[in-house]
């Protein structure tokens, strides 16, 4: 009856391919060089953290966008101003400090930003915020019988090994969770 996150900083050194770098690398090239894509990172996870990875969801910005849409918003106290702008990813990011109610393209600004003092690790900090928000202010019984619309909604973005019939049958164990039963977790490290 918990939700257990891991975050894993993207910068995460570790054998990829034929030497170490970023652990964000493996989605392109496998410590074999055989698997990539989601089969890279999910190699590469369990490698780093001993656990296998029975599910997996892939999603782009825009299926984000859309759930948090579909979700209604989230309110989140955004922990500094956020002001950066990257023409070649088309990314326009302008977030006041303080507390709101941000609606997807808003809550991709939130989760995309990277200029923190800790760099990172404030950004993988953000990030689990973000999540823990979302779980207190959406996991009751009204949004967990409208997952499968939910799914509806994103599925045509989404890459993943789930089945309807898996997320009917996780949804129901999520009626009785609180934002108090979701745990974020990183592994040790420093800038």
């Amino acid at each position: 009856n918990a939700i257990n996150i891991l975050s894993i900083p993207r910068d995460t050194r570790m054998y990829v391919g034929n030497r170490y770098q970023k652990i964000n690398s493996a989605y392109s090239l496998s410590k074999d060089g055989n698997k990539k894509g989601i089969h890279g990172t999910i190699e590469a996870v369990t490698r780093l953290t001993g656990i296998p990875i029975n599910y997996y969801v892939e999603f782009s910005f825009e299926t984000f966008r859309n759930a948090i849409d579909a979700l209604g918003g989230v309110d989140f106290y955004v922990p500094q101003n956020m002001n950066y702008n990257d023409p070649f990813q088309d990314l326009s990011i302008h977030l006041k400090e303080g507390q709101q109610h941000l609606d997807g393209e808003k809550a991709e600004q939130l989760v995309r930003f990277r200029r923190y003092p800790m760099g990172d690790i404030d950004r993988v900090k953000g990030q689990q915020d973000f999540i823990k928000a979302v779980a207190e202010q959406k996991l009751n019984l009204g949004i967990i019988t409208k997952l499968p619309e939910l799914f509806d909604v994103v599925k045509k973005d989404l890459k993943t090994n789930f089945k309807a019939g898996d997320i009917t049958k996780y949804a129901l164990s999520l009626q009785d969770l609180t934002g108090e039963d979701v745990y974020v977790y990183s592994p040790p490290g420093e800038v």
